[in-house]
């Protein structure tokens, strides 16, 4: 009966093993504990005590195989673990981005003197020409002009002399002359008369008066005195210069050219003559009036 009974429990414990090899290997504890009951159980036979010894060694070595693999397997795990981490955290430094904003703060560290580079030429340049050009404005060396293009340059100063106006006035002459010369220059004519009935040159002074026995054309103003007129460049200024020379010539040529009308009879004689006259505006300000005249020799004797 006992024997029956330790059959039935030697059946029990080789299924139970069998069971327990075919399960995963990851649960090596039940398998020791369940070959530790059959050894209890099996002391008595000493044939199936001995086999059951060399099985209970096999599972033993087989188990401290596996775990040993299961460590090893673990530890390179750990280990590669370790080395992602490790390769992660220096993917993850922030080195690049410390090197573009380095690389554009240099940049804009740079272009920032570049604007005021840009800037500082434009000022320069704009300073320098408009110095340049309020230069060339007082560059006329009056030294080099002839006396009559000098008397004509101070007459636009604002500080117009009689010393100006004769030398003007001579020139005149000797233009007219050099055209008409048969007619002949008469310094005795005026071409006002005041309303006191004396002779003048001057519009201002003759108010209320009249024309002397004179003919006369174009008035001409030119030579200010006490004015000063904001010429915008000195071509400007000699523009103006040009202006009254040329004027002033083309009025004398066709006032004798006129005149030349009477010459077809003997007994007549015409006289000619340049006159200016100072026009007081006040307080000794003024302009010069400029008068080319002709008359009959007969009446300014």
């Amino acid at each position: 009966m006992t024997k029956k009974i330790l059959t039935v429990l030697l059946a029990l414990a080789m299924l139970t093993a069998t069971a327990c090899t075919q399960d995963n290997s990851s649960e090596p504890a039940r398998e020791n504990s369940s070959s530790a009951s059959d050894s209890s159980l099996l002391d008595s036979d000493s044939e199936n005590s001995s086999s059951d010894a060399d099985d209970i060694s096999d599972s033993s070595s087989e188990n401290s195989t596996t775990t040993s693999e299961t460590t090893t397997t673990t530890t390179t795990t750990s280990a590669t673990t370790t080395t992602e981490n490790s390769t992660t955290t220096t993917t993850k430094a922030q080195a690049p981005t410390t090197t573009k904003n380095t690389t554009q703060a240099t940049t804009q560290a740079t272009a920032k003197p570049v604007q005021t580079t840009k800037a500082t030429t434009k000022a320069t340049t704009k300073v320098t020409t408009k110095a340049t050009t309020k230069a060339t404005q007082a560059t006329t060396d009056l030294s080099k002009l002839t006396p009559y293009w000098r008397a004509l340059y101070n007459m636009t100063t604002g500080k117009t002399t009689k010393q100006d106006c004769e030398v003007v006035r001579n020139e005149l002459l000797a233009y007219g002359k050099k055209l008409y010369p048969q007619f002949a220059i008469n310094t005795k004519l005026h071409p006002l008369i005041t309303k006191d009935g004396k002779y003048t040159d001057s519009f201002t002074e003759a108010e209320g008066g009249t024309n002397s026995d004179t003919e006369y054309y174009t008035v001409t103003p030119y030579g200010d005195v006490g004015l000063y007129y904001p010429y915008k460049s000195e071509t400007e200024r000699w523009n103006t210069m040009k202006w009254f020379d040329t004027s002033m010539k083309t009025v004398i040529k066709n006032t004798l050219q006129d005149r030349t009308r009477y010459d077809v009879y003997d007994d007549v004689k015409s006289v000619w003559y340049i006159t200016y006259g100072f026009e007081n505006k006040g307080g000794g300000v003024g302009t010069y009036s400029w008068v080319c005249m002709t008359a009959f020799a007969d009446n300014w004797k």
